[in-house]
């Protein structure tokens, strides 16, 4: 598979690339061509508990899936992309945040369940570690497993 990803449902979800065919080079195996026996990419989910695989897509409209790389989740209305990278250093400012009614309560139940928020030096942050700025828009930061840093915002309209 070229990538795969846990949905909301608990199921993976895996983008197969339909198989190569493996060619052996200075004593190493690496993927060269379509395998022999290819018969399309496609996007696939798995239950993890019982190994059934439920093929979801092998097109996009009448345009086959040759090779299917990223994958893509509608998060109540947004899109959220998933890509595999080869390399990976995690980002030291906010690579996704989500807009919140209040934050106060946000920050209270992912603290519950075991989220630790970051504290900047210099940052007008209370003991929630929730940052107000001029214009009352507060932030909350935290990281992601990978160290990629992730916000909760609240703004006043």
């Amino acid at each position: 598979p070229n990538g795969a990803a846990i949905g909301p449902d608990g199921r993976c979800y895996v983008c197969n690339n339909g198989g190569f065919e493996w060619h052996r080079e200075a004593g190493r195996i690496r993927p060269l061509v379509q395998a022999k026996d290819y018969s399309g990419g496609r996007i696939e989910r798995v239950h993890l508990q019982t190994g059934t695989v439920e093929v979801l897509y092998r097109a996009c409209g009448d345009v086959p899936l040759k090779g299917p790389n990223d994958l893509v989740f509608d998060a109540h209305g947004t899109m959220l992309r998933i890509s595999k990278l080869k390399q990976f250093t995690p980002a030291q400012f906010t690579v996704l945040g989500w807009e919140v009614e209040d934050i106060e309560a946000a920050v209270a139940e992912l603290v519950r369940r075991g989220v630790v928020f970051e504290r900047y030096p210099g940052m007008p942050q209370d003991t929630n570690a929730i940052c107000t700025f001029p214009g009352e828009a507060r932030v909350a930061w935290f990281k992601d497993p990978d160290g990629n840093v992730l916000s909760l915002s609240q703004h006043y309209r």
